[in-house]
């Protein structure tokens, strides 16, 4: 079983605690917020009005200023995803933007669906090959958190347009190859669930936990 991380401490903590190697890959880093970061969606709103509701009229190519887009974060992950396809057992642990890229590819969801997908918190979700397509289970772990999942909007507001909002970016700093870090630790767990993956073939057995945790 093989273990990714972001290069985020709240992923990292979570690896730490099953004492076993892991790989940290800074393109499963969170979605950057840019001028939002570390924001509520209620602060949002109330500080930057007009990036709010650019963000309700078209969630999946919206970019934060001075941070990026769902379709931004879709093609800084496509050498996880790659890689995915070429591993067995793989065990992720990322956040939430990051898992709804990771869902929508595996089960084959549109673009216009992915930012709506529903990741919760302190969660683990595993992805079982079955024929023409993957079946989804989720486990709760228990932990209380806040919900911060928001459903489509019932009405679309009016069209907004601003500055390089539907350009994607390249840059070559996201693909970094991960780096592997060896845990001296032992394991605090004393056991860990085996979760499944993917859009591989259904003789090839692949395992991916996805987890989210909030910053400590």
């Amino acid at each position: 079983l093989k273990v990714w991380t972001s290069q985020l401490r709240r992923t990292i903590q979570t690896a730490e605690e099953l004492g076993v190697p892991y790989e940290q890959w800074k393109i499963l880093n969170e979605i950057d917020a840019g001028i939002c970061e570390e924001m509520t969606y209620e602060k949002i709103k109330e500080t930057y009005p007009e990036e709010y509701s650019l963000r309700d009229q078209d969630k999946y190519h919206y970019r934060y200023p001075g941070g990026e887009s769902y379709q931004d974060l879709v093609q800084r992950l496509e050498p996880v995803i790659m890689e995915l396809e070429r591993q067995g057992n793989v065990l992720v642990i990322c956040h939430q933007a990051v898992m709804r890229c990771l869902l929508a590819y595996f089960l084959d969801k549109s673009a216009d669906d992915l930012p709506y997908l529903k990741c919760p918190l302190h969660a683990v979700l595993k992805l079982t090959p079955v024929a023409y397509g993957c079946r989804v289970n989720i486990f709760d772990l228990k932990v209380e958190a806040v919900n911060t999942h928001q459903d489509r909007p019932l009405e679309v507001p009016p069209t907004l347009l601003r500055r390089n909002s539907f350009t994607p970016l390249s840059s070559q700093d996201q693909v970094n190859r991960p780096r592997l870090f060896s845990v001296g630790n032992p394991p605090r767990l004393t056991s860990v669930p085996v979760l499944s993956t993917s859009r591989f073939s259904e003789a090839q057995e692949s395992t991916v936990l996805i987890q989210m945790l909030k910053d400590i």
